[in-house]
């Protein structure tokens, strides 16, 4: 795999628990009368403590006009308390800004989404101003949160280009090294990673990797296209991150607890990373 720009960085030792629970990021890439948008609003709803983002995608974008089972599946999931956010092809900072910026502005009118998912992000050195551009635009019509995903290590230099950087999307789990590295010391609000084709993690797992994530996303489902649902065990997953509750949790190395925000209201390429987004069935 290709990392431009990397630095290694040493485990920084943080809280062995968080305050609030890490959260979960899902590739809603199906049709809003799927399953598995009800399905997810069940889970939401029996483990309200546990943060949701929900990615959807009605055609690799927003489309070309509203479509009414958008409209109402959105609010559906808001309504239960998830955050929504509309997903945006970037080419790797080869789509114009302009079109970048039509695409947010379309979500927010026609959708009310929370936010923007920009996919296709690069990790090369010089790409920054396009997303810190892009995701500002975001902020200032309303879409708060701003989610890119190289899939990827970035250099440091992006944290802070947007609100959250997908720093792992791929098959199997990555380490809980590979994941410190990756993430270089900064704060875990900053950083989320997905993974498909594996089974349910482990506590021990969720809660190392916690430790330097805010959201993460685990499915059993394969390419080419692992988001066509939900994991089979997102029951047991959402439990788990559910249990990791605990506001009065210790500390090792004498760093502080890091408190997850749990709502949204806030005042390159990499030849090995591949988009794996899928225009949900009409």
């Amino acid at each position: 795999m290709l990392v431009v720009g990397f630095l290694s960085a040493a485990i920084h030792p943080v809280s062995s628990a968080t305050s609030t629970p890490t959260g979960l990021i899902v590739p809603l890439y199906s049709y809003p009368t799927n399953p598995a948008w009800g399905a997810l609003i069940k889970e939401k709803l029996s483990y309200p403590n546990v943060p949701i983002i929900a990615v959807v995608n009605p055609d690799s974008g927003p489309g070309k006009s509203l479509n009414p089972k958008y409209v109402s599946g959105v609010a559906n999931l808001q309504k239960a308390g998830i955050i929504v956010v509309g997903y945006v092809p970037t080419g790797y900072a080869s789509v114009g800004l302009k079109t970048v910026e039509a695409s947010a502005l379309d979500y927010k009118s026609w959708y009310h989404v929370n936010g923007v998912f920009f996919d296709q992000m690069s990790n090369i050195l010089g790409g920054e101003s396009y997303y810190s551009n892009a995701s500002q635009y975001a902020n200032s019509i309303g879409l708060d949160l701003t989610v890119g995903n190289p899939g990827t290590s970035v250099p440091s230099s992006y944290v802070g280009t947007v609100s959250i950087l997908v720093i792992y999307e791929r098959a199997g789990f990555p380490s809980v090294s590979t994941i410190a590295n990756s993430t270089l010391g900064d704060p875990r609000s900053n950083f989320a990673a997905i993974s498909y084709r594996v089974g349910a993690p482990s506590q021990y797992y969720l809660q190392s990797v916690a430790q330097y994530l805010s959201y993460v996303y685990f499915t059993n489902g394969r390419a080419p296209n692992p988001y066509a649902g939900l994991p089979s065990y997102l029951s047991s997953l959402m439990k788990e991150l559910s249990s990791m509750d605990s506001p009065s949790a210790t500390t090792t190395g004498g760093a502080s607890p890091v408190t997850l925000q749990s709502s949204l209201n806030l005042n390159g390429n990499t030849p090995a990373h591949r988009s794996l987004a899928r225009n949900a069935p009409a």
